[in-house]
């Protein structure tokens, strides 16, 4: 089946739902394409940090990336 990188926000509101799609890509995004999509600075080290944690799968700021699959159920 086809894969689909999904970028999510979760912005601390009590029923705010847990996979709130910002952003998909066909591919892996790139650090500067992440950057882009929420407005991070890379040429800060914090911003540069904030989207590095992203990529390697981790929350940062309410943000996360994730590998998809198409027809798959997000719980």
């Amino acid at each position: 089946m086809k894969k689909i990188w999904c970028l999510f926000h979760i912005a601390q509101d009590y029923n705010q739902p847990k996979n709130n799609l910002v952003f998909w890509w066909s591919h892996k995004p790139s650090s500067k394409s992440i950057a882009s999509s929420i407005s991070v600075d890379l040429s800060h080290p914090d911003g540069m940090q904030r989207v590095e944690d992203i990529l390697d799968g981790k929350e940062n700021d309410g943000y996360r990336l994730e590998e998809v699959e198409e027809g798959s159920e997000l719980l």
